[in-house]
């Protein structure tokens, strides 16, 4: 059978039937390993270290790898006693149903969590995180994909992940920056760009998607005078940014920068944290992206610049979701009906919008008195301003009611 027919076969298989497959012969080892594996995980901990180098040094799985991970693990602070970490984790499971180990089970999992906590610590002030993962990647020249992830540990694949998830109770997880810093997103975000840019690989997506958790968005520092060369050959970026954005102009225009140098960039995501006070982001929508099909956006945004923006992307701009975003120097209504004038979009999501600066503490999934609500989903293709409008304005019956408190 020819070797084409077989990689396509393996291609098709679940991975406990590859790994049968690589038994039968040297042939169907040599093509079905690469289907065997194509992610690997970086970090700050020795043994995700020791893993991502052991998958470098392999002849096959090496070049099969196409995605890498950073995984983001933040550990707020150490624990002096078992006592002070079991004081932390009841407090953390204060109000939980889910079920925390006794007092005298917590022994083992304090000693593992200050083994972690140390070593990564050892591992980013001494540089030995940043220099590992640059050799490794460096015999790794198939990569196109980076993840930036705050929860990559829950995946069974992790080399920690039998240490942050006992299957019978919850324990202190590794979600958790000081307040202080390390910021350890942005601190990932940085030392595995520069592996990448001194390894002259080069990206087709950049992914950090919305955190649920206490570790930060990007900061102001994770974009250097190199990062944009980062962004040069993407076509799909989602990041989720540090609430300072909207107060650092300069921050805006190094993400601004950044993003205009992907000029072939079909996907498009852009996040941070909500609130109310906070001023919309001014340079993002100043760069034209001749390529972009979708747009998501969780950050506060002008009508002017937005309505521009619509404008430059009418062509190409077909999928549009907007969620929990405060609009300025306009109305929501208003800016709906400009954007059907301009945007045929068959896929549409807006949710949780609010117009300028509310005296109300504003959070997800809630909005101050008085805001209008806007629910549009899977929009028909049709005539610029077609359809949008009629469902971006619906009826009673369709959402109970376009008011909110």
């Amino acid at each position: 059978m020819p070797p084409e027919i077989l990689a396509l076969i393996f291609s098709c298989l679940m991975r406990k039937h590859i790994k049968t497959a690589r038994q039968v012969c040297h042939t169907f080892d040599d093509i079905a390993s690469p289907y065997l594996i194509d992610t690997a995980i970086a970090g700050s901990e020795t043994e995700t270290l020791k893993r991502l180098e052991a998958i470098a040094k392999h002849d096959r799985f090496r070049t099969a790898i196409t995605t890498v991970i950073f995984s983001v693990c933040s550990l707020g602070c150490g624990y002096a006693t078992v006592g002070d970490y079991y004081a932390e984790l009841s407090w953390r499971y204060r109000y939980s149903k889910e079920k925390i180990p006794a007092l005298d089970q917590c022994e083992q999992h304090w000693r593992d969590y200050q083994t972690i906590y140390k070593d990564q610590a050892e591992c980013q002030q001494g540089g030995d995180d940043k220099r590992r993962i640059k050799n490794a990647l460096r015999h790794m020249p198939n990569i196109k994909h980076l993840v930036i992830s705050t929860n990559a540990w829950e995946l069974a694949s992790h080399p920690l992940n039998r240490l942050w998830c006992p299957s019978n109770y919850k324990i202190i997880e590794p979600r958790h920056d000081p307040p202080e810093g390390p910021y350890q997103s942005s601190h990932g975000f940085h030392i595995i760009s520069s592996a990448l840019l001194s390894n002259n690989l080069r990206l087709c997506s950049l992914s950090f998607p919305e955190i649920r958790n206490s570790a930060d968005g990007l900061r102001s520092p994770s974009f250097s005078n190199k990062t944009p060369a980062l962004f040069h050959y993407l076509r799909k970026v989602a990041l989720y940014l540090y609430g300072e954005i909207y107060q650092d102009l300069p921050y805006q225009i190094n993400v601004q920068k950044c993003l205009s140098i992907a000029k072939d960039l079909e996907s498009l995501e852009i996040g941070s944290e909500p609130a109310a006070h906070r001023i919309h982001f001014t340079t993002l929508f100043h760069t034209k992206w001749p390529k972009l099909i979708h747009l998501r956006l969780q950050i506060n945004i002008h009508y002017d610049s937005f309505t521009v923006f619509c404008k430059n992307h009418h062509e190409s701009l077909r999928s549009l979701h907007l969620q929990s975003i405060g609009l300025f120097g306009g109305t929501w209504g208003d800016l709906i009906t400009e954007i059907g004038k301009h945007l045929r979009l068959t896929d549409a999501w807006l949710e949780d919008l609010y117009e300028g600066i509310s005296d109300d503490k504003w959070t997800r999934l809630d909005s101050p008195v008085g805001a209008n609500i806007y629910r549009l989903c899977e929009a028909e293709e049709g005539q610029p301003g077609e359809h949008f409008y009629e469902q971006a304005h619906p009826s009673e019956d369709y959402l109970g009611s376009t008011k909110h408190a």
